[in-house]
């Protein structure tokens, strides 16, 4: 086919004005040109790979052991920071230490001794509710209103 669909064919000749050299290739120039190349295969090969797996495995592994070891370290210690925080809270609040033991001592007596005449009992009793409240104010800082009879 020739130019732009057309149905006739061309012929295109190109001569080389110059004549070609002789090129003469002995044995030993074939193996240094194979032996060359093959070098440059192989280092070529060595530049491409990667570094062995295995290495690039171990390493990772270690260094995420290293990071997860610390960070569990760090969790546990802030855990128990946290516990001990919490656990000196509470403890602090609802520890209960005995207010008012003597006044306690003597609204029991006295019910005790007057068991079917309670209200005789009135006047210690109050006695103890304002020690109590006495007691949790000095402790939380306010005060409920004490109603006396």
């Amino acid at each position: 086919m020739g130019l732009w669909g057309s149905k006739q064919q061309r012929e295109i000749k190109i001569t080389n004005p110059e004549p070609k050299p002789e090129v003469f290739v002995t044995e030993k120039a074939i193996s240094n040109v194979l032996k060359t190349v093959k070098e440059s295969a192989n280092e070529t090969k060595r530049a491409e790979e990667p570094r062995p797996v295995d290495l690039d495995m171990r390493l990772s592994t270690e260094l995420h052991e290293k990071r997860i070891a610390e960070y569990e370290k760090n969790m546990v210690e802030g855990l128990r920071s946290a516990s001990k925080q919490v656990e000196d809270l509470f403890r602090e609040r609802y520890t209960t230490i005995p207010v008012c033991s003597d006044f306690q001592a003597k609204v029991n007596k006295c019910y005790s001794e007057n068991s079917d005449r309670t209200l005789n009992c009135l006047e210690i009793a109050n006695e103890f509710i304002k020690c109590v409240e006495q007691e949790r104010q000095k402790k939380f800082g306010f005060t409920q209103p004490v109603t006396g009879a």
